[in-house]
């Protein structure tokens, strides 16, 4: 009675619905078929609650996974934002609420603003491993990121049993951003293990390629991750390698079709090394412009 008090609903089997809908996204965050079966059990929970903030919350991820692994229509975006909101607006002190506003944030590529949600989750409920991985993401995703701090909270998700392929990706990127390529890698593969038909480990051992020099394997490797869905990320980080080998104009258009997907990482995109030879280039000024002054 304690635990279904504690998770804001007094139907015992909204609760074990938002349970197995949980579980299912640990493992699964972009698996299409996990991510269906979690959405289920969320609006099961919702049907058997209303009212029930964290099933809200849960439905909120699942739209996340889609939208920044697999899908990046807008729709899900604006989806996300009112599923958030009614969260939020239900229980402003719930921490799935602000994970999952942390979420929409991210969506949003305000990535300092989903870093405040996700520490305020931490801090709310200090042992949810999936608040401590969202903080990593957010960490390392911000301009300018703070590598260190995506660590701690990374090891921190780990540390609460929450070993996923998210977790493994996050936690390589933090390494990358350190320099350290071989703790990154083996992250990666890690995550790989964890996960074999997962494009993240992929994008994640292109970035060490991209971060390396070695830009026609950083291509092949960030190509792989299409067959898994060419998001609007995917499509910036291999403009971001043919921007760095010289492929001026495949750099442009895949750069082109990352904002056509709704990519408007600006700070990124700004502080990226890897366009300095694109800057110059009034077409990479103009394109970049154009999408600038255009609303996510």
């Amino acid at each position: 009675k304690e635990a279904v008090q504690h998770r804001y609903t007094q139907n015992p089997q909204a609760y074990e619905a938002f349970l197995q809908g949980r579980a299912l996204i640990a493992y699964g965050e972009d698996s299409p078929d996990k991510l269906a079966a979690a959405g289920r059990h969320f609006e099961e929970a919702l049907r058997l609650d209303p009212n029930y903030a964290p099933a809200l919350a849960g439905l909120c991820g699942i739209e996340y996974y889609y939208y920044r692994n697999l899908d990046s229509n807008p729709s899900r975006l604006r989806r996300a934002e009112e599923l958030a909101q009614r969260a939020l607006a239900i229980d402003p002190e719930l921490a799935e609420a602000h994970m999952a506003n942390a979420r929409v944030l991210g969506m949003k590529y305000d990535y300092h603003g989903a870093a405040q949600e996700a520490e305020k989750a931490t801090r709310i409920e200090p042992g949810d491993a999936f608040a401590w991985d969202l903080l990593a993401w957010a960490l390392a995703y911000q301009q300018p990121p703070d590598a260190v701090g995506a660590e701690k909270a990374a090891r921190e998700a780990l540390r609460l049993q929450l070993d996923s392929v998210g977790v493994q990706y996050h936690l390589g990127r933090a390494l990358l951003l350190q320099g350290r390529y071989q703790e990154a890698i083996a992250a990666f593969n890690h995550a790989a293990e964890l996960s074999p038909a997962s494009g993240l480990p992929s994008l994640g051992l292109g970035q060490v390629y991209l971060s390396q020099g070695d830009y026609a394997r950083a291509i092949t490797m960030i190509s792989k991750t299409e067959s898994t869905g060419r998001t609007a990320v995917v499509r910036f980080w291999l403009s971001s390698a043919y921007a760095a080998r010289g492929d001026k104009q495949k750099a442009l258009d895949t750069l082109q079709e990352a904002f056509a997907a709704d990519f408007r990482d600006f700070a990124a995109v700004d502080s990226s090394e890897y366009f300095s030879s694109l800057r110059s280039d009034p077409r990479f000024t103009q394109l970049v412009s154009h999408y600038r002054k255009q609303p996510n």
